[in-house]
């Protein structure tokens, strides 16, 4: 008696098996593609970085249009680092890069790597370099003032000139649009 069932379950089993899976090989007929879908569009927004001026006098506002995500405090000292190391005659010092910018209260602490300390010597180099990058921070609504840091340390002097442990206003005395 089991043998009769053996049978007639092995081959409906067979069949069941052979019919599934066919439609995964048919190719669909007459279908339309889907439609693509949409990619929100990114915001802008712009980014004003300061340069050192050709004859290192004054300083020169740029600006940039980034993605709004990209507008921070960071990105434009990263900018501002990038456009000197681009130029013809950089000023700032070969490698230096912005570890963080971390702003409380009204103030920027801006963490340089331990290469801002290889800046050129004299005033000039000293204060330039206070002039772009509090100019460049204080773009920011939210940013009244700096302080320097370099690799997470408050620093009390670069070359002689400045007293760095103070924090910086900003200064458009310099600023020159040409």
């Amino acid at each position: 008696m089991k043998k009769i069932w053996i049978a007639p379950a092995i081959s409906l089993l067979v069949l069941t098996l052979c019919g599934c899976g066919t439609d995964i090989l048919q190719k669909p007929e007459n279908v339309p593609p889907k439609a693509q879908e949409e990619i929100p569009a990114q915001k802008n927004a712009k980014l004003t970085y300061y340069k050192v001026s050709s004859d290192a006098s004054h300083i020169v506002p740029v600006t940039k249009s980034v993605i709004a995500s990209d507008a921070t405090p960071k990105t434009a000292v990263e900018e501002m680092i990038r456009f000197d190391r681009n130029s013809k005659y950089p000023f700032l010092p070969e490698g230096l890069s912005v570890k963080s910018v971390y702003v409380e209260d009204g103030t920027a602490i801006v963490n340089f790597s331990k290469e801002l300390k290889n800046i050129q010597k004299g005033s000039t180099s000293e204060n330039l370099l206070i002039a772009i990058t509090v100019n460049t921070l204080t773009e920011f609504a939210n940013i009244k003032k700096v302080k320097f840091f370099v690799e997470g340390s408050p620093i009390n002097s670069l070359t002689g000139h400045n007293d760095m442990s103070q924090e910086f206003v900003r200064d458009t005395s310099l600023i020159s649009d040409k």
